[in-house]
C-alpha cells in the first residue's frame, strides 16, 4: 500500500525554492535524511 508523503513534497518544494538562503540548504538536506529514516522505520 501506498501512503501520501506530504511532509516529503514540503522539503522537496523547500530544497526546489530559489529563495532557501544557502546556509539553511544543509538543514533541509538533513531532514530529508531523517524523513527516509523515518520512513524505513515504519
Amino acid at each position: 500500500m501506498t501512503y501520501p508523503k506530504p511532509h516529503f513534497k514540503k522539503l522537496e518544494a523547500l530544497l526546489k525554492n530559489d529563495k532557501l538562503p544557502p546556509d539553511d540548504k544543509d538543514q533541509v538536506d538533513h531532514a530529508v535524511e531523517k524523513y527516509h529514516e523515518w520512513i524505513a522505520d515504519t
